[in-house]
């Protein structure tokens, strides 16, 4: 399941695949709030370094460590981010 649903999925905000009708409209309005294209500034880093995790398998956390620190990101913050845990 992509890491999208799941995490609505963990919140409650969709079963079998569909958000409930009586949550539509809150789950729109939240949508219209978000801004995108700073979100996708914030988690590229981020997402850098998932694809590198994800391309070696199997790696060292020191490894990961300084991977993290070439995008200027502290490890210790990312285990509690919602992406990092997918």
């Amino acid at each position: 399941m992509p890491f999208e649903k799941m995490a609505l999925y963990r919140k409650y905000l969709l079963f079998e695949n569909k958000i409930p009708d009586e949550l539509k409209e809150s789950v729109t309005e939240a949508l219209k709030l978000e801004d995108f294209n700073q979100k996708e500034k914030q988690d590229e880093p981020l997402l850098c370094l998932i694809g590198f995790i994800r391309s070696c398998g199997t790696i060292d956390p020191m490894v990961v460590q300084r991977q993290a620190q070439k995008y200027g990101l502290d490890l210790r913050n990312l285990q509690t981010n919602p992406l990092f845990n997918f």
